[in-house]
């Protein structure tokens, strides 16, 4: 997958014919409608077009949500889906206050092989939003480009989302959560070196640089933990503020992978929650803690529902 970060990195790919726009966070089942579509022929030929920041996080910070995909996770989802290509624009404030037609003029000049687009139900562009369904349509018409806006989709009764699919992670809700994504919730980062408590104790741990907050409680969790070579293992994942061994306020995200014992510091590891085990307690000793631990990575490898692919 050829990731580009500016208009004019893309024009000179005569291989893109489709392009697929919008933020995407998550890559739940209405995103997947959107980007994948019906053809799937095309999916190669696509370029996700989306924005390094949340739109929030410039335009309104105190409204800006917790993502679901950092950006790195992100790419790795578009990536196991076949997309050829992403164009990764920054959003500034110069990027909000471009006009719906200069972004338009931007489409033409920069993808000439361009056949189809496909957007959202609730798509608009440009500057205040104004640019519409019916500008982007007549645009299209004009410009002999196939335009698809597939409906909504909706799981009882009510539209997926990505605000939807937040609600349920802070609601501990991963089945929901996963229903709605079309896939377990998951974490995605690099592993790094940690303070290697947890081998002292006899359980080492992956840590995580996951560059985003997980939006789910402090907890331990029961999951899988996924390698590069795409190898996965039962893991128990620990989220919170370790307050045995720690003061520190940040949150960390470390998993123990049962029957695995090697050095995978610097590789990308993909972490998936399966079910929430306990909530985090701070323990009066190392030895209590063990003990717990012990407990947990026992109850992971007994559950019989956490399907190794």
């Amino acid at each position: 997958m050829r990731i580009y970060q500016h208009f004019n990195q893309a024009k000179q790919d005569k291989s893109i014919q489709r392009v697929a726009i919008g933020f995407f966070d998550g890559l739940h089942l209405g995103h997947a409608e959107v980007i994948l579509g019906a053809d799937t022929s095309l999916v190669p030929r696509t370029c996700v077009i989306t924005f390094q920041q949340h739109p929030f996080s410039v335009l309104f910070p105190q409204k800006a949500p917790l993502l679901i995909t950092s950006l790195e996770h992100k790419f790795y989802l578009l990536k196991k889906w076949d997309v050829g290509t992403v164009l990764n624009l920054q959003f500034d404030d110069a990027q909000s206050k471009q006009s719906a037609p200069d972004f338009l003029n931007q489409l033409k000049e920069n993808f000439p092989s361009l056949t189809h687009i496909s957007v959202g139900p609730n798509f608009r562009f440009g500057y205040k939003r104004l640019g519409t369904l019916e500008h982007l349509q007549a645009w299209c018409t004009r410009e002999n480009v196939a335009l698809k806006v597939p409906q909504p989709v909706t799981i009882g009764g009510e539209i997926i989302s990505s605000s939807r699919i937040r609600q349920a992670l802070q609601q501990d809700d991963l089945q929901g959560a996963k229903s709605l994504l079309g896939h377990p919730y998951s974490l995605f980062g690099t592993v790094i070196t940690g303070e290697k408590l947890g081998r002292t104790l006899g359980w080492p741990t992956a840590n995580l640089n996951t560059h985003v907050t997980p939006i789910c409680s402090t907890g331990v969790y029961a999951g899988l933990a996924i390698l590069e070579n795409g190898q996965a293992y039962k893991a128990a994942i620990n989220i919170g503020h370790r307050p045995t061994v720690s003061r520190d306020r940040d949150i960390h995200t470390e998993a123990h992978l049962l029957e695995f014992n090697e050095t995978i510091y610097d590789q990308n590891l993909e972490i998936e929650l399966h079910h929430k085990i306990r909530d985090e307690v701070k323990f009066d000793s190392l030895e209590a803690l063990k003990k717990q631990v012990e407990q947990d990575i026992a109850k992971v490898r007994g559950l019989e529902t956490l399907n190794i692919k």
